[in-house]
């Protein structure tokens, strides 16, 4: 790192952890380290914030969030949970999913290559194949990699879960995998993500639910509010802890030329989306839908439709008779609660 690089910050600018009396952290930096490796201090955090422990043992929080822009290293600390998971801690299923394929197969082949790069863990191993989607040390404990679908979370269910790409979680996944993973007494709930696009998704409910202060729930994030000046080097540093590390601002400056000041402020700047408020429909918008030539048959029918899904940004109101054929508004809605 050169001198007078400007570097990120390494403390978040939103943390809650539950109170505890000791720290297992230290055994995933150290099982890290043991594979040649080191995190920075605030992969370490991260670590800190969710492993905190209870006087009986347990996990002091059930549900963490990491909140992290993307390529500043999220895959380090997670890659040192799975294995304290399965080597330290004693978990028999460990679960990493991902919301696409390809990062799967990539924190499969890392965690992979740590293990193999470090005897005293390979020879615990049985023989892992490139094929594979599990590792499984001798004793019976696995890591699975999984990639998530639409359609439920219950084949994620662990001891210990490590949610990826939480952004592009839904409800039904979570009502899928949390009642079922309530039934494991130690067990242990992990989001790491960027920013969420829309205000209605899932992790935006966790985040209010954090700043509401929230029982057993632990939280880093990193980013900025609304009207920072997206050229701003201190924002850029708290928006990226990796920041003269591993990424330069002359890289983010040519990122937001390419994606746009929209897509920027989400991607790198780490600002939350936020609900519009007033009505469901916005009433000008629904007023410039009136059609004042059309009118109905005597005796016919009006038909009226409305379609969409409960969490996206739009739904469809559709009116149709014999005489004016089918009318379609688009609205935009909002959702009830903050960010």
């Amino acid at each position: 790192m050169t001198v007078g690089v400007l570097v990120g910050q390494q403390t978040p600018r939103l943390q809650l952890a539950p109170p505890s009396v000791s720290n297992a952290a230290e055994d995933a930096i150290a099982i890290y380290e043991a594979c040649g490796q080191r995190l920075d201090p605030w992969q370490e955090l991260c670590l800190r914030v969710g492993c905190g422990e209870t006087d009986t043992g347990a996990w002091a929080s059930f549900e963490n969030g990491i909140i992290c822009q993307r390529q500043n290293g999220k895959g380090e600390p997670i890659s040192a949970i799975m294995l304290a998971s399965a080597f330290v801690w004693g978990n028999k299923v460990t679960i990493y999913s991902a919301h696409r394929g390809d990062t799967v197969r990539a924190t499969f082949r890392k965690v992979k290559h740590l293990i193999e790069s470090t005897p005293d863990l390979l020879r615990r191993c049985k023989e892992i194949h490139d094929s594979d989607d599990v590792i499984e040390t001798l004793d019976g404990a696995r890591l699975e990699f999984r990639t998530r679908t639409r359609s439920g979370g219950r084949g994620l269910t662990g001891d210990l879960v490590i949610l990826d790409e939480a952004l592009e979680l839904n409800a039904e996944q979570i009502a899928a995998l949390v009642p079922v993973m309530l039934a494991r007494p130690w067990a242990q709930l992990w989001y790491f993500s960027t920013v969420p696009t829309f205000a209605d998704q899932h992790l935006c409910t966790v985040r209010a639910r954090v700043l509401a202060g929230g029982d057993r729930l632990a939280w880093a994030e990193w980013g900025n509010d609304k009207g920072v000046v997206l050229d701003d080097p201190e924002a850029l540093a708290a928006a990226n802890p990796a920041l003269g590390i591993r990424i330069s601002l002359e890289r983010l400056k040519d990122l937001r030329g390419i994606l746009g000041d929209d897509k920027f402020s989400t991607e790198c700047m780490g600002i939350w989306p936020t609900a519009a408020g007033g009505t469901v429909l916005d009433p000008a918008a629904w007023k410039r839908m009136v059609e004042v030539t059309s009118r109905r048959a005597p005796g016919a029918d009006v038909c009226l439709s409305l379609t969409g899904w409960w969490a996206g940004p739009r739904s469809i109101i559709g009116c149709c008779n014999r005489r004016c054929g089918c009318l379609t508004a688009r609205m935009g809605l909002s959702r009830w609660w903050m960010p």
